[in-house]
Formats: C-alpha cells, sequence, structure tokens
C-alpha cells in the first residue's frame, strides 16, 4: 500500500542494481542467484553509486532503504539464504549534512505570487495553485493528489490533505485562498465522465490531474 513515488524509487534501486551487476560484475540480470545477494555485493554498488554515477549520499541511502526492505521480506520466504541477506540489513547509512532551508522575504513571496496574470484559464488556475502550497505548505504530489471533495468552503475553510503513508490531515486557509478558490470553482469545467468531488482540483488542459512535472 505505499504511494507511486515510493514504488518507482525502489524499482530505481533494482534496476541500477541489475546495471551494475552486468556492467562491473559480468552477472546478467537473468543469473544473478539470491545467495549472490550479500554485503560484498551491495557495499560495491552503493559505491559504485557515488563514484561513477555522481549520486550524494542522501540517493545512496534511499538506495539502501530499497534493498533493506526487500532483503528482510526474502529472509522470511528464503530462511536458507538469511545470513547473506542479514549481511545487507546490516549495512549502515552514510551519514549526510543537514543543509539550511531558504526562504523568500515577504516581498520576494509576493513577488512571485503576482506573476500568474489570471487573464486566461490557465494563468488563474496557477495563480489559484500556488496560493494554495503557499498557504498550506503542502507537498507538490499532495497538491496534484487533491479532489474537489477535498476542499470545504464552508467556515471554517480547510483543505484536507494526503501525505506520505496515506496518512490525511486537515489544513486551514485563509481567507484569500478560500476566495481564490470561490471563483475558480465557480468557473471549473467539470469532467463529466466522473463524480463531481472526484475531480482532480487542478488539472491540465485535457482535463486530467496534474503530475508534479506538470505542476
Amino acid at each position: 500500500n505505499l504511494r507511486n513515488n515510493t514504488i518507482h524509487a525502489y524499482s530505481d534501486a533494482f534496476k541500477l542494481l541489475l546495471t551494475y551487476c552486468e556492467e562491473e560484475r559480468g552477472i546478467r540480470s537473468n543469473n544473478l542467484k539470491i545467495e549472490q545477494i550479500d554485503n560484498e555485493l551491495i557495499t560495491g554498488y552503493l559505491d559504485w553509486l557515488e563514484e561513477k554515477r555522481g549520486c550524494k549520499p542522501t540517493t545512496r541511502n534511499q538506495r539502501l532503504i530499497a534493498l533493506h526492505s526487500f532483503c528482510s521480506y526474502v529472509q522470511k520466504q528464503s530462511p536458507e539464504n538469511m545470513l547473506g541477506l542479514q549481511s545487507v540489513i546490516d549495512i549502515s547509512y552514510k551519514k549526510t549534512g543537514k543543509s539550511v532551508v531558504p526562504y523568500l522575504t515577504e516581498k520576494q513571496m509576493e513577488l512571485l505570487l503576482s506573476q500568474p496574470a489570471g487573464h486566461t484559464w490557465q494563468s488563474y488556475r496557477d495563480k489559484v495553485m500556488m496560493s494554495v502550497l503557499y498557504d498550506t505548505g503542502a507537498r507538490v504530489q499532495e497538491l496534484c493528489d487533491l479532489r474537489i471533495k477535498n476542499v470545504r468552503l464552508e467556515s471554517p475553510a480547510t483543505i484536507m490533505l494526503t501525505g506520505k503513508g496515506n496518512k490525511s490531515r486537515q489544513v486551514p486557509i485563509m481567507s484569500g485562498t478560500k476566495d481564490l478558490l470561490c471563483s475558480y470553482l465557480s468557473h471549473y469545467k467539470y469532467n463529466p465522465g466522473i463524480s463531481k468531488g472526484d475531480n482532480p482540483l487542478f488539472a491540465n488542459q485535457r482535463g486530467f490531474q496534474l503530475s508534479r512535472w506538470g505542476v
């Protein structure tokens, strides 16, 4: 029941592992055996990610998370390989420095929010979208996943966001954002093929949910 982004990240970890095995170890993917997945192989893979592919320690750690999860699962299915798999689970994450989160000044934020003129539907959508992002502090994927039914415009006005682990939370919105949403929804062109509440709050030109790249 993991989210799509997590599934894609796990998939990437294994695609790269198979690439490493073939290019660096001469092991084709159809010849890779479970008993070959051990501390030595995976440590070499992680080092390859950093040294050959230029990945940062945070990316290295993300790939290792997928491998830890995989090995924990396979241990239960294949106890005879428990020793080698446990040696992978014992690989520790690499320490990373915490970066200082930058921020915009009040004037910079006002300038950013004023960029979409709002003269066209798409431009007005962008204005509302940016205001919702700023007001709620939503992640981009949380914004993409919003449906009409997640917006409450009666007092107190709120938006329900669903984040990692499918955990939902209600976030109050300011009166300015509420007014923008009221105007936006009064001109919204609903897709008749799905229920009104299940329409994506922010759609592309074809009426489908915006992707992260679209945002």
